[in-house]
Parts: C-alpha cells; structure tokens; sequence
C-alpha cells in the first residue's frame, strides 16, 4: 500500500469519526492545513523530477480533493442532523400552540412567524442560513 493510499485511509477514518463540526475542522486543519499531512505531501511536488511530479502531482492532488469532498459530505451531514433537530422543535412549538390556541387564525399566523423567524436566527447562529438548493424551503404564511 503506498503512503497515498494509507494517508487516505487514515483521514477517512478520522473524518467518519468526527463526532461534530469542531472535531472535523480539526480533522480539515491537520490534513489540509498550513502544516497538514496533505500540504506536506504538496509541498514536497518542488523538489521532485519532472517525470516524478507527473506521476506523484496527480496523485497528491487527487488526494486533496478527496479529502475535501468527505469532508463536504460529512460537514452536510451535521447540517441535516442539525436541521432534523431544529425542524422538530419547531414543529413541537406549533404543535402546542395548536392545542393551546385551537387552529390557526389571525393571531395564531403571526406567532407562526415568529417561530419561523426565531428557526431563521438559530440556522444563522450556527452557520447554516444558506439556502440549500435541493431541500423544500419551509411554507411561509
């Protein structure tokens, strides 16, 4: 097994076990990093022939783009989580104004918003208010 390969295998493993986003920018910050595995391995392009570099710079930066691309998965997978979470908060703080308040009317509609606005803040809290592309916007009253 070549030192690419174990080093993949490595950084996958820490980034599958990333318990949460602090723990995996640890994990992006030792592999691509100033001072990273990676950037180590970049680095080292320079010194290298150029039939060397022709072979090794695929291979390095291939690498890197694998890294980033777990890396991207994993971090979408916290945001769902996060959003799953949010999303049954919210559903569980409509729910009781149902049952305290009857249905939706006038009043019921602007409390309404005022959860969607208060889901809007958290999302923003946490650093997830872009707009996801694939995934249905909330209906807005």
């Amino acid at each position: 097994m070549t030192d690419i390969a174990s080093l993949e295998q490595k950084i996958a493993a820490e980034i599958a076990g990333a318990a949460d986003e602090a723990a995996l920018e640890a994990v992006r910050v030792s592999a691509l990093g100033k001072s990273g595995s990676v950037t180590a391995l970049l680095k080292t392009l320079g010194g290298m022939s150029p039939d060397e570099r022709k072979v090794q710079g695929p291979a390095i930066n291939g690498l890197r783009d694998r890294v980033n691309t777990a890396l991207n998965a994993r971090r979408e997978g916290f945001k769902g989580a996060f959003d799953t979470r949010l999303d049954r908060a919210v559903l569980g703080l409509e729910r009781r104004g149902q049952q305290n308040h009857g249905e939706y009317g006038k009043n019921d509609a602007s409390k309404h918003q005022t959860i969607l606005a208060a889901r809007a803040d958290l999302r923003r809290l946490a650093g997830l208010d872009q707009v996801d592309a694939g995934r249905p916007q909330p209906v807005q009253f």
